[in-house]
């Protein structure tokens, strides 16, 4: 894996395991987010893909 690459993965594995990445609270609390906004805020949760979320969670830490 070259430099560029890693590092990427690496800032993709900050956002994916930081505060923000779930909703806090409300009808779609615990979801991911879909996407954000130039304010950092959701754009809009997305609930379906959370079950993989998790998965990718799992791996991550088996491989840290």
């Amino acid at each position: 894996m070259n430099a560029r690459v890693a590092d990427t993965a690496a800032k993709l594995r900050r956002f994916l395991t930081g505060p923000g990445i779930q909703v806090a609270e409300g009808r779609h609390a615990g979801a991911v987010i879909g996407a954000l906004d130039d304010a950092g805020r959701a754009r809009y949760a997305y609930p379906e893909i959370t079950g993989y979320y998790l998965h990718w969670l799992a791996e991550a830490r088996d491989r840290t």
